[in-house]
């Protein structure tokens, strides 16, 4: 049973960061040129869980490629709302950018999210074209635990044994996910538990409704462990003072090991401001530097089409 001062402890204080960021997440500016629709349904429950936004440039010419982002905040908290800024700033660059919810744990625990974020997926894949979006040139991105959960959908999307672990319909073709981002995220709840990084171990308890030690294997719930040479190239961001710091670096390590393309930034311990999910506070040096360089690694994994 998960009842106990530690798990109400952990919910009590991500209720107070939730308020916090959404209050800051109100005075986001929206960039010049940069059509906003908000509050769309991608599943008809009439859940706020359900919902997404879409943002584009105004004066796009021709079909986009798509980012969606799936924000973070322990599994437990988080909303759109808190990464509005960021991606708005991403889709100036002449992307079409999906921003989601999901349902959070503990009163909607695991596989509630992963099947969410499939959802938007195929509601992407159905509805991007009406908002100048490509649906063969998608690119799936998440901090915290939104790297998860991104990094577990292109895992399962070119995985088929963990496709069918999962009992999930691949929403889009694997060649159609032509990339990853990955900030400050976890990618092996097992590990993860034991990573120095306040409250994870009950975030990740709560959300898959069990006590990891008790449990049989996850083995299919880990980013790190299914990885194949099909996975999309990937690019991860994450500072050595993150207390998650070592789950990028074993992603990096599998990534290398299954032969697959991608791009490290990692700051080191003398940088302070490299901290978890550093890279949504957009006036710091360090968020400047990895844009350029999320927008070099998009650059490339889209050089072959026209018009980039």
């Amino acid at each position: 049973m998960l009842n106990s001062i530690k798990y109400a402890t952990v919910q009590f204080v991500w209720k107070i960061i939730d308020k916090l960021a959404e209050k800051q997440a109100k005075g986001a500016v929206l960039p010049p040129g940069i059509k906003v629709i908000a509050d769309i349904p991608y599943k008809n429950t009439g859940l706020m869980a359900h919902l997404l936004d879409v943002y584009y440039p105004q004066d796009t010419r021709g079909p986009l490629p798509v980012i969606i982002y799936i924000h973070g905040g322990g599994f437990l908290a988080g909303d759109k709302l808190h990464t509005r800024q960021y991606c708005m700033t991403l889709s100036q660059y002449g992307y079409c950018v999906v921003n989601l919810n999901y349902r959070l744990a503990p009163e909607h625990k695991n596989p509630a999210a992963i099947e969410d974020v499939f959802s938007a997926m195929a509601w992407v894949r159905d509805n991007c074209h009406h908002y100048h979006g490509d649906s063969n040139r998608l690119i799936l991105a998440g901090d915290s635990a939104g790297a998860y959960l991104a990094g577990l959908a292109a895992a399962i999307c070119t995985n088929n044994k963990l496709a069918e672990q999962h009992g999930l319909d691949v929403p889009v073709a694997p060649e159609n996910i032509r990339g990853v981002l990955l900030f400050s995220g976890l990618f092996d709840p097992v590990t993860a538990v034991t990573r120095k990084f306040i409250g994870i171990k009950a975030d990740i308890e709560l959300y898959m409704g069990t006590n990891i030690s008790e449990s049989p294997s996850l083995d299919h719930y880990s980013v790190k462990k299914n990885i194949t040479p099909g996975f999309p190239p990937a690019f991860i961001s994450s500072g050595q003072v993150d207390g998650l710091h070592p789950e990028s670096e074993a992603l990096s390590a599998e990534l290398s090991k299954n032969n697959v393309w991608h791009r490290a930034l990692f700051f080191a311990k003398s940088e302070k401001k490299g901290f978890h999910c550093y890279q949504q506070h957009l006036s710091l040096d360090t968020a400047k530097q990895c844009m350029e360089h999320v927008r070099g690694f998009l650059a490339d994994v889209l050089k072959e089409d026209e018009g980039m």
